[in-house]
């Protein structure tokens, strides 16, 4: 694994010299090295001279001064300011570090080496930039070179045994014309996950080269030498183990921190430095290493005996284009658009120790020469097929047209309107008006209906359906989850699947028409209107189906969504993208969910609703003014801010959204949201709203500990791979396999994986198992078991469609009777009871607080809405961490969090002025069809300017 960090000042890298935890000469290697063609262009060489390495650091470079003129805020005074450079940390893996400082293994040492100079050849090759100014336009120039001192050390802060190597990578570069500038850094930090993942495999192929036989640590190509165990690893990894816990007290996995998350965690829990005798510390290694059993003679006598045969052979290996095609598959599953860093570190990270990464960078400049890959003109990729789909998509949006008949005459549907108006007591909106109008009225076969959060969307669906129904039309509908589905069914009549479920029905329904047709060549269709609720949330992948399914079945095809809201998590955003292709649409955009003065002003300014003219309707819908309206919401008391320091984790600010959920009456926590970002902060509110319960004797304190399953979150993609399983991971079939004996809906545990020969083997439920290739049978589900504790009184929610209950319904636990629990579930003023087992029905969660995702499509009279900035003053770090944010919570997050509530929204944050930059972070997902557009927008508006000049 490698770190970064900018180096403050030449004075702070006078640690690099430091008598204490380099790696000695009479242990046979140099302690440090110049590397790079900087460095041989200043005649650099060989060990790295002190007085060398602080001149560069400071700027001075073959007689220039880098840096540029700033002015000093309390002197007033010009000074020059220079970044000295960048400390880019090489770190082995565990196992590695002890075969190579306890075992005294050099050529393992050496591999390191290697592999470390690989890393920094590729940077130097591909990454080093710096800037250059033409005509008033600053433009990023190559320079292909860098001048590097590494600093080999042996010892972790806490003194464990950990082979790094410090790569100080100085902040200059030389240009074609000679001259030396300062050294661009920003997208060396952003490949930083492709230089890990170079470093990774380069080692781990020298290794196998030297006969060691390795494991997969991880989903991101770490590993470790077999034969050293888990438990043997974490008994010298002191280091590694308060960075988890500083991440931790976070509320951050390690496995899910940003490069930047353990960056910062690593520099916050550095040791103070202390002298060490290295004899005495090598004996320590070596006594602790027998005692809890780690036998180096026979790992390196396996070793050898692979060295003799060439080194490990493995079975799983890959080609390039194999490892390449993961990563395409992976990563634009979920995103239309990605980088050439993404694709080389994911085919990189899955192909370690069975493919060079060079072959992986060969294979890279294949595909995109055969046209599979598609370079965008920002420089971006996505597929060949992904592009086609998005055309395809978009050119049906014209040529479907005219191309259903009309459903009612325009004079007819007013009158139809006007009866409907008179019968229900109110009048419609206008845009409830529109909405109707159009569908009916349209001969497209696609319509749009632009519905903003609150506009009466359900009425208006009641009432398109009895006027759809009365023209002969069947009407179908479909949501993106079970418990969409089932709300729409109940509020408007409409007979409803999930989309997926449709799509299934829909494919047998056609197979079996055309089947009839043999018979009956005449058969006609009785004429079909579909609507899609939630449209926003549909991916290009779905969209483009059900648009085939509906030209198909001669159906019309209505999209219903808010294109404001959140998106999918598969790749695309087609509702939106059909909209500005000049898909016919209705806009709804009279808002009537808000019932007070302040909260309907609040949403005015999020929709720009505020600032349009008398009489005027809203019909360009974007997310722009979220600052302004997080502003008003500060302004009139919504906002309260709890303000932590670093290291106090969720606390505080967790406590303060408990304490106000604990002090509300039961009937009044029924009317309340409670919303967060992120899943760990919603695990902490569900445990301390139980904990308060129990202490007011509304939740029982006779609770017993549950299994559940949560879903791993993995791609298509990584299902197909037997490195991803680990013991102890739950896979659902999806069909039946006869030549496995797995059926549809069974349940098994991972006992073991063989990854080389891509085997899992599965345990049953009776104890027998099988052996199971994912590759081959892949139409699964893959969960890992956690517990969590539950008791009468309890409030839980369906994650899986299971049976009668939808993903997302809510259920009170009102008795409990061993592996038995009644639930009691409302929907609308009714409620029912029903018995569940729950040891069959494992996919459930406490219910106190959800992700803002799980919130979409709710309304309740109160919201209570917690959101966790970035806790990081550098400023760099921040504009990062913002990013990284805005993947789960950014603008579309905050509108659809503050249009939940229909008179009382209270937001909690940690930080006023982090979280009112957060909500206006994009938080948007990718299209290859909207990035080429926007660059031939852009390329006519350089032309235009061009002409005016």
């Amino acid at each position: 694994m490698i770190s970064m960090h900018n180096v403050g000042s030449a004075g702070q890298a006078l640690h690099y010299f430091s008598a204490d935890n380099y790696y000695t000469k009479d242990e046979g290697l140099e302690h440090s090295e110049w590397f790079g063609k900087g460095a041989g262009q200043l005649g650099l060489a060989g060990q790295v001279d002190q007085q060398a390495f602080l001149e560069l650091l400071g700027g001075k470079v073959d007689g220039q001064d880098l840096g540029k003129w700033v002015r000093n805020e309390k002197s007033g005074e010009k000074e020059r300011e220079h970044r000295p450079g960048t400390d880019m940390t090489f770190s082995a893996p565990k196992s590695v570090s002890l075969l190579a400082e306890v075992h005294g293994q050099r050529e393992v040492r050496e591999a390191h080496e290697a592999a470390v100079k690989k890393a920094l050849a590729y940077l130097e090759t591909e990454l080093a930039r710096t800037r250059r100014t033409v005509d008033g336009r600053t433009e990023s120039v190559a320079t292909g070179n860098v001048t590097v001192a590494m600093f080999r050390h042996n010892t972790s802060r806490d003194l464990d045994p950990q082979t790094h190597t410090h790569a100080v990578i100085m902040n200059a570069t030389r240009r074609e014309d000679g001259q030396w500038r300062s050294l661009a850094n920003e997208e060396i930090y952003s490949a930083q996950r492709v230089i890990g993942a170079l470093y990774n495999a380069e080692l781990a192929e020298r290794l196998q080269g030297l006969g060691y036989e390795l494991t997969r640590s991880d989903e991101k190509g770490n590993f470790e030498i077999a034969g050293i165990s888990r438990e043997q690893i974490e008994h010298f990894s002191q280091r590694r183990a308060d960075i988890i816990a500083e991440l931790k007290a976070q509320g951050i996995d390690i496995a899910q921190a940003t490069p930047e998350q353990r960056e910062e965690a690593t520099l916050k829990t550095r040791a103070k430095k202390v002298d060490v005798d290295h004899e005495a510390l090598l004996s320590s290694w070596k006594e602790r290493a027998c005692e809890i059993g780690i036998d180096f003679d026979a790992i390196q006598a396996r070793a050898e005996a692979q060295r003799e045969q060439g080194g490990v052979s493995r079975p799983d290996a890959l080609t390039g284009r194999e490892a390449m095609a993961f990563a395409a598959a992976h990563l634009i599953e979920r995103e239309a658009v990605v980088s050439r860093n993404e694709l080389m570190a994911v085919a990189i990270e899955h192909g370690a120790g069975r493919v060079s990464a060079s072959e992986v960078t060969q294979a890279f400049e294949q595909l995109v020469k055969d046209g599979d890959l598609v370079q965008l003109p920002d420089g971006h990729f996505t597929t060949r097929r992904l592009l086609s789909s998005e055309t395809w998509a978009l050119d049906q949006v014209q040529t479907q047209k005219g191309q259903t008949p009309s459903m009612m005459a325009p004079e007819a549907v007013s009158l139809r309107i006007a009866q409907a108006e008179g019968k229900q007591g109110f009048r419609y909106s206008e845009g409830q008006k529109e909405a109707i109008t159009q569908v009916l009225t349209s001969e497209d076969r696609y319509v749009g209906v632009q519905g903003l959060a609150g506009t009466g969307k359900t009425t208006m669906l009641r009432s398109l359906r009895e006027m759809a129904q009365e023209q002969g039309y069947t009407v179908r509908g479909m949501a993106p989850t079970g418990a969409a589905s089932k709300v729409l069914a109940r509020e408007t009549g409409i007979a409803t699947e999930t989309v997926s479920m449709f799509q299934l029905k829909e494919m047998q329904l056609h197979k079996d028409i055309e089947f009839a047709r043999q018979y009956a060549p005449d058969f006609q269709r009785k004429a079909e209107l579909w609507i899609v609720d939630e449209s926003s949330f549909l991916s290009q992948r779905q969209k483009a189906k059900l648009d085939h399914m509906a030209q198909l079945a001669g159906a019309k095809l209505v999209y219903l969504g808010d294109s404001l809201q959140l998106q999918g998590v598969e790749a695309g955003k087609p509702f939106e993208l059909a909209q500005r292709a000049g898909m016919q649409t209705a806009h709804m955009t009279e808002i009537s969910r808000q019932k007070t003065a302040e909260l309907k002003q609040a949403v005015d300014i999020i929709t720009g609703g505020d600032r349009l003219a008398s009489g005027q309707r809203l019909t360009q819908v974007e997310l722009t003014h979220n600052g302004r309206a997080f502003d008003y919401l500060d302004r009139v008391g919504m906002v309260r801010e709890v303000p932590e320091k670093s290291g106090d984790g969720q606390g505080k600010l967790v406590a303060a959204v408990v304490e106000d959920i604990l002090k509300l009456d039961p009937a009044e926590r029924e009317r309340t949201l409670v919303i967060t970002a992120y899943n760990e902060d919603r695990k902490a509110i569900n445990a301390g709203v139980r904990e308060g319960l129990k202490a007011q004797g509304e939740l029982s304190r006779q609770e017993n500990s549950r299994e559940v399953y949560v879903s791993k979150g993995w791609t298509r993609a990584m299902q197909k791979e037997a490195q991803y399983y680990q013991p102890g991971d739950v896979v659902r079939f999806g069909r039946d396999y006869q030549q496995i004996d797995a059926g549809k809906g069974d349940y098994l545990r991972v006992a073991a994986v063989d990854a080389p020969n891509g085997t899992v083997t599965l345990q049953k439920e009776d104890g027998s198992r099988i052996a199971w290739q994912p590759g081959r049978h892949n139409k699964i589900e893959v969960y890992e078991a956690e517990r969590r504790e539950l008791a009468q009184g309890d409030l839980i929610r369906f994650t899986r469609n299971e049976g009668e209950f939808k993903n997302g319904e809510v259920a009170r636990v009102v008795a409990v009777a061993g592996t038995q629990v009644t639930l009691e579930i409302r929907q609308g003023q009714e409620r029912s009871q029903h018995q569940v087992d729950l040891s069959r029905n494992r996919h459930w969660d406490h219910a106190y607080a959800q992700t803002v995702h799980a919130s979409q499509g709710s309304t309740q009279h109160r919201t209570l809405f917690h959101i966790r900035a970035p806790q990081t003053e550098d400023e760099r770090k921040q504009d990062k961490a913002l990013e990284n944010m805005a993947k789960v919570f950014g603008d579309r997050s905050f509108y659809v969090g503050a249009t939940r509530a229909s008179h009382e929204l209270r937001i909690y944050t940690n930080d006023k002025a982090m979280a009112a930059r957060a909500v206006t972070a994009r938080q948007d997902k990718t299209s290859a069809i909207e990035t080429i557009q926007r660059h031939q927008k852009s390329t006519t508006h350089e032309a235009e300017r061009g002409l005016q000049r």
